[in-house]
């Protein structure tokens, strides 16, 4: 059977009448199912990202299976980082890749939300592929930036708090919005030492876990507790561990904002410093150590062991190095050692040698080497046509 392509194919469409009044409606919903508060973030800014694409790249407001692959290219290459948010400033380069797949991913599942509800005939999140994404090496952060991190924290103006909560952050592995959730009441001092542990932290998937802390994290949050009291004095009932200078608690994104400061202050913002690269930096740490994926998983918070393995411990040069074995290492095969180095002949003396005997054969018996070998050689150096001329002279 002979098949041929159709030219004027007819493609379905997609039209919004009204794209904020669905977007509104699907977030409502996201909020009645319980969604966390920086996930909801994270949806309202991908769904504003596609609402600009809607308006802008699609004047007549049709989406189809092609101009849906569109919306993954206008993000990685037209649209700024801010130039959707109005007084802040339009950054010149454009969305990473990990955030293009992301915002793609909340589009489709908006799609499919959408065909669930009954307003759509049928699924449409197909359109939009997920580009993909190379899988770069996440890194981890390198003691000697870390100590610069802790060094350039005692500078700030809330020296104490900063101090406590990078260091916090790189004993426990804690996600930036699960440190700033913490409460006072959630800080469990066990020894007089200062070990001790933080109970009931409620991670992702709505997961509780205890999470315990070293003697040194224990001795600074012991020191900032009694430095916060100065700052919540006059709000009562104050619960949040980590607040402000006002004594309102910390935003997660004000804890980035924190980590930034001091990152410029010390001098290593071009280094690997952001909060989830201190969680992979813990992971791998104590992985190193005690070879327990089981506990670090229940640490970390993770769903399955997998998740921890595959992706939070990295492997450590040393520790391959250590680990590696062959054969060879063990020597159940000998392979020569030292034998004796043979260097190529110079320009000069293959040019004299074929002057002598302008011969492949013998020119390679004499330097031990193969015929296209000298061949090569010669007409590296540029001297080949000086191989000739001797040939035809005999």
């Amino acid at each position: 059977m002979l098949l041929t392509p159709q030219e004027r194919k007819v493609e379905d469409i997609l039209i919004f009448p009204n794209l904020d009044r669905w977007i509104e409606t699907y977030l409502q919903d996201c909020m009645i199912t319980l969604r966390k508060e920086e996930t909801l973030r994270h949806y309202n800014n991908a769904l504003k990202r596609f609402a600009l694409w809607y308006t802008t790249r699609l004047p007549d407001g049709q989406i189809t299976r092609t101009s849906a692959k569109d919306f993954a290219y206008w993000l990685s290459r037209v649209k700024q980082k801010y130039d959707d948010h109005p007084g802040r400033p339009t950054e010149s380069h454009g969305l990473s890749p990990v955030t293009v797949r992301r915002t793609v991913g909340v589009i489709r599942t908006f799609l499919t939300w959408l065909f669930e509800e009954g307003c759509l005939p049928r699924d449409v999140s197909c359109w939009f592929p997920l580009p993909r994404v190379s899988a770069v090496r996440t890194k981890t952060i390198s003691t000697e930036t870390l100590q610069a991190l802790l060094n350039a924290a005692t500078e700030s103006e809330l020296s104490v708090r900063d101090v406590a909560m990078i260091s916090l952050l790189a004993d426990t592995g804690l996600r930036r919005a699960e440190l700033a959730q913490l409460q006072v009441d959630q800080v469990q001092l066990l020894t007089t030492d200062g070990r001790g542990c933080l109970l009931d932290v409620l991670g992702k998937g709505d997961r509780l876990r205890m999470i315990p802390f070293s003697a040194t994290v224990g001795q600074i949050l012991r020191h900032y507790l009694a430095y916060r009291e100065a700052l919540v004095q006059h709000m009562p009932g104050a619960k949040a561990l980590f607040v402000q200078q006002n004594g309102q608690p910390l935003q997660p994104g004000s804890v980035y904002q924190v980590l930034r400061r001091v990152a410029i202050r010390a001098g290593v913002e071009e280094e690997i410093w952001n909060t989830h690269s201190l969680r992979h930096s813990f992971a791998t740490h104590f992985w190193r150590v005690q070879r327990d994926t089981k506990s670090l998983s229940v640490m970390l918070g993770h769903s399955s062991q997998k998740i921890t393995e595959d992706i939070y411990v990295h492997p450590v040069s040393q520790d391959l190095i250590e680990a590696h074995t062959s054969p060879v290492a063990v020597g159940a095969v000998q392979p020569a050692v030292g034998l004796d180095i043979r260097q190529p002949p110079r320009k000069e003396e293959l040019q004299q040698a074929i002057q002598a005997n302008p011969n492949w054969r013998a020119l390679a018996e004499r330097y031990h080497m193969s015929d296209s070998g000298v061949r090569k050689l010669a007409k590296r150096y540029g001297i080949l046509e000086e191989y000739y001329l001797a040939r035809r002279r005999r």
